[in-house]
């Protein structure tokens, strides 16, 4: 056995660690995003409706959150595109540490 491979091994085991985070830190933000759509969609204009609704701010309240809503749904589209990406690179890497873990004679489960 080349006396490098331990070390390779560990390297590959730290890129993997890496990518893992860097993707599970894109889950997380996407989580945050799909809890604020939630929370918007599920709420009223923040008033009674009398003096408020009759003004007609009820349509603008209406309009901001419809705004608000596309804006969210556009950042979560934006993420979701760059998590692909980050998911092949963290499989990659996966497979690189267990296929070097093999070689070594170190298996993990």
């Amino acid at each position: 056995m080349d006396p490098r491979l331990p070390r390779l091994v560990r390297l590959a085991e730290l890129v993997e660690a890496r990518d893992t985070a860097a993707l599970a830190e894109l889950a997380a933000e996407a989580r945050t995003i799909e809890a604020e759509i939630a929370r918007l969609r599920d709420t009223s204009p923040p008033s009674e409706p009398e003096a408020f609704m009759l003004g007609g701010h009820g349509a603008l309240w209406d309009s901001w959150r419809q705004r608000e809503l596309a804006r969210l749904n556009r950042a979560l589209a934006d993420l979701r595109a760059r998590q692909e990406p980050l998911r092949e690179k963290a499989a990659r890497a996966t497979a690189r540490a267990q296929v070097l873990n093999r070689l070594a004679g170190t298996d993990r489960a």
